[in-house]
């Protein structure tokens, strides 16, 4: 089995009491830059591969968000082994040349520890609060596309110049470069047909989110492949990496009983209690003993996943994450 990576999702917002996307953290009360930072620092003493953090201005219980570039550079100064991950970053944010020259020095001071994952943005109410356009799909989809180009002529080339029909840069100087050649690896986040066409364009891989489970995932990275091969790229070099949800207990008992404390949390909108009885993020996630969470992960890394970036629902507890790195990650070494 080739090594298969597992990375922890940071809280940086909070879930709790009713708030929009408390999936992701359902019991997390308020946003703590001491959880934050002692989650990444524990991910790394134990023996994850990667710290990743979703990038959003607003977000969560009374939209309280920590802003993830300065939260992923204060990280990276904390740690000095795991990679810095972003799921994903969206292009309205910020002018790819911008972010170019962000990136570039977060992998220079951080030796080379960043993977820039980019996604055409889709929350809308806070891109519009914060002033920013929100086209239409389409232009998103050519904006990711032209964005992730010109940030790699910034990292590769001398002074590049391009002119394109949303971005366009002149004499584009980005020193120091950044510590990985060729740039930080670029995942994309894809799901529609036009994405993922994307990600295998311009992308290094990609990055399906929310609990896919084996056989959508398996329905995309077919067509993920045939693009890689038609635009000359090794499907096989292509990182494939998953995005989604973990519950684990050290025994059923315990298990158990954090899914009733989970099932209990009184939440709206998209709310882990109508994911939970209906029975899809439950099927999907990666939940239940070691033993069940090894089975699910290896049915998904049989598919070719070898990244998975984990949100750990028993927040801000951090005995998912450690029972997960003491019980389930050396089944995959």
């Amino acid at each position: 089995m080739n090594h298969v990576k597992f990375g922890v999702q940071t809280p940086t917002w909070a879930g709790a009491g009713g708030a929009p996307s408390g999936r992701d953290a359902p019991l997390y009360e308020r946003v703590d830059w001491k959880i934050t930072k002692d989650a990444a620092i524990l991910a790394e003493k134990l023996d994850y591969d990667s710290v990743w953090m979703a990038d959003h201005f607003t977000f969560g219980r009374d939209n309280e968000m920590l802003e993830i570039w300065t939260t992923m550079s204060a990280i990276a100064a904390l740690t000095q082994r795991v990679q810095l991950g972003c799921l994903v970053m969206c292009i309205l944010h910020r002018e790819p040349s911008v972010l170019a020259k962000m990136a570039a020095t977060l992998d220079y001071i951080s030796n080379g520890r960043l993977v820039l994952g980019m996604g055409a943005g889709w929350h809308e109410p806070e891109i519009r609060a914060y002033g920013l356009k929100f086209p239409p799909a389409g232009e998103r989809v050519e904006r990711t596309r032209e964005g992730i180009r010109i940030m790699k002529a910034m990292w590769t080339e001398n002074e590049p110049t391009l002119k394109g029909k949303y971005y366009s840069i002149e004499r584009a100087i980005c020193r120091p470069r950044p510590a990985q050649p060729g740039g930080p690896p670029v995942i994309v986040g894809a799901l529609s047909p036009r994405m993922l066409k994307t990600a295998a364009e311009v992308g290094d891989g990609w990055n399906m989110s929310d609990d896919p489970s084996v056989e959508l995932y398996k329905q995309k990275l077919v067509i993920i492949n045939d693009w890689c091969k038609k635009f000359g790229k090794d499907p096989r070099t292509f990182l494939n990496t998953w995005d989604g949800h973990v519950v684990i207990g050290k025994n059923q008992k315990e298990f158990e009983e954090k899914m009733s404390i989970l099932r209990k949390t009184n939440l709206s909108g998209d709310a882990l209690i109508g994911p939970f009885e209906g029975g899809q993020m439950l099927q999907n996630c990666i939940s239940g003993t070691a033993d069940k969470c090894i089975e699910k992960l290896k049915r998904l890394t049989e598919i070719g996943i070898s990244h998975f970036s984990l949100y750990f629902l028993d927040y801000p507890s951090f005995d998912g994450i450690t029972t997960f790195a003491e019980q389930v990650i050396p089944a995959f070494q």
